[in-house]
């Protein structure tokens, strides 16, 4: 079914990542994929085979003049990112989400659309926040969390935890 959509946008499949990667020089990537373990997997592979990732922003995200926006992160229509935010890498911000000031998310970690992150908040690695999820202010959630849609977390969460409803648990 993959193949089949590619081919619908005229495009083709260059054939396992590994191997394509091998077999391109001088080509830019960025890893389209809500999974931040499995694009950290992918990462390494293109990364191995010499190319580099880019950044993507779309021109109706609000950003803090001052962000750095690292290699592989994809931020999509209408986000917003405040002062004092650091991202990692291959951090992606689905289309509406915001992040609130002196926050941080750490690589590969990713927010769904409408996710929201108050201030002084810190987001691990491989973390995924679900649609329309809130995370209060001053919150620590550990790397490999998984965030439910429309969770409100109040109290720090552990790596490797999923937590869902409100409040979280």
């Amino acid at each position: 079914p993959h193949q089949e959509r590619v081919s619908r946008l005229g495009l083709t499949v260059l054939g396992p990542v590994a191997e394509a990667a091998a077999g391109l020089r001088g080509v830019a990537y960025v890893i389209g994929i809500g999974s931040g373990s499995v694009r950290e997997r992918l990462a390494a592979v293109v990364d191995a085979a010499g190319l580099e990732a880019v950044s993507l922003v779309h021109p109706s995200a609000a950003l803090d003049p001052d962000l750095d926006v690292p290699a592989g992160t994809v931020v999509c229509a209408h986000a917003s990112v405040t002062t004092n935010v650091h991202l990692g890498r291959h951090v992606h911000l689905d289309r509406g989400t915001t992040v609130g000031h002196d926050a941080t998310l750490d690589d590969f970690s990713t927010l769904h659309p409408l996710a929201c992150v108050s201030g002084a908040v810190r987001v691990g690695a491989r973390s995924r926040l679900g649609t329309h999820s809130v995370i209060l202010p001053g919150v620590s959630v550990g790397s490999d969390v998984m965030v439910g849609a429309a969770a409100c977390v109040v109290h720090d969460v552990a790596d490797g935890d999923t937590v869902k409803g409100v409040p979280a648990r």
